[in-house]
């Protein structure tokens, strides 16, 4: 965000190719059809489980949401000793 404000040829550069890698990142994420293949089975193998199961499907995103915040870092950042 400071690049695009700042008002300088670096800046300037520098924004450009932020751009640029969000635009080569959005063109990946669409070119790659195999990926959203395997995660379209595996939706789909998880609301057959679900079904088969009779289980409830918001208990499961409870219970992976619960997974996720016990594993997920503590802090990002560095530590300074005062």
């Amino acid at each position: 965000m400071l690049s695009s404000v700042i008002n300088s040829k670096l800046a300037i550069a520098i924004n450009i190719q932020i751009i640029k890698a969000f635009v080569k990142l959005r063109e990946m994420a669409l070119t790659h059809s195999e990926l959203a293949d395997q995660l379209k089975s595996l939706e789909s193998a998880f609301i057959n489980y679900a079904k088969q199961n009779n289980a409830d499907v918001e208990e499961i995103f409870k219970q992976l949401g619960y997974l996720h915040d016990i594993t997920k870092p503590k802090e990002i950042g560095f530590k300074v000793d005062n």
